[in-house]
């Protein structure tokens, strides 16, 4: 050129140019731009299709920041059906298959007549992130839908991830609980069994020097103990009758 500021103007490709030809320096952006994106709040209640319980509070991009927002393993739907929120937005384009691109998104129900134009970017995981603002009112809410059937890690959301991981080990932990009841309550009964065992073997043999008649005042009598003192003497053995006899009297 002959003077500054003079510059050569360029102009988009009809197609998305391949990752090939991009420069360097706008995949180096596109990278730094992906890994400083903000988690987009309340991914779970976005997805296309998504029917908030009774109570539950409805995502409100109203609050949103401008700014760049991953979408934890999701993109923006394309999807008109709605979801977690009462005013859904969805996106009327394709995303862009590599690079930068822009989007036009729709206020479900309106055809399209409220729309704007957002950016959106792919990373090199093949996730997407997008440059979002926030909306004129509340609640409305940018809508997702899956972008890959099963995400990567890098792909969630940091919150996402960390729910998913904390569900896990909350469920680790009940079993383990369960696991521990379960034994205590076992090493309980077998005390029990043992004790008792123990117990009615002692009491066997404490009868066994006193003969038949002890054996036979356990079978009639109630107060065991109490008949075979009475045996402990040496007294001729008793009969059917004097054991019946001596019953009667315990009882």
């Amino acid at each position: 050129m002959d003077a500054c500021p003079e510059v050569y103007c360029l102009e988009p490709p009809a197609e998305t140019p391949s990752e090939s030809l991009l420069c360097n320096d706008t995949i180096h952006e596109i990278e730094e731009l992906c890994l400083a994106a903000n988690d987009i709040p309340s991914a779970e209640k976005r997805v296309s299709g998504y029917k908030p319980n009774v109570g539950e509070t409805f995502p409100c991009d109203y609050y949103l920041r401008p700014g760049w927002y991953s979408t934890c393993g999701y993109v923006l739907s394309s999807q008109t059906e709605g979801c977690g929120t009462v005013f859904s937005w969805y996106r009327k384009d394709d995303l862009p298959v590599k690079g930068y691109g822009e989007v036009t998104v729709c206020l479900s129900g309106t055809s399209c007549a409220e729309n704007k134009t957002i950016t959106a970017a792919r990373c090199q995981d093949g996730s997407y992130i997008f440059e979002l603002s926030p909306m004129d009112a509340c609640p409305e809410a940018y809508c997702l839908e899956p972008t890959v059937e099963n995400p990567t890690e890098n792909m969630l959301c940091k919150d996402t991830f960390r729910d998913a991981k904390a569900s896990s080990h909350s469920q680790r932990n009940v079993v383990s609980v369960v696991v521990v009841i379960v034994a205590c309550v076992l090493i309980v009964i077998i005390v029990i069994v043992l004790v008792c065992r123990k117990k009615v073997t002692r009491n066997l043999q404490t009868l066994e020097p006193y003969g038949t008649n002890c054996v036979k005042a356990k079978k009639y009598a109630v107060n065991t103990e109490e008949y075979c003192e009475d045996i402990r003497n040496p007294l001729p053995p008793y009969t059917e009758s004097h054991l019946t006899s001596k019953t009667d009297k315990i009882l």
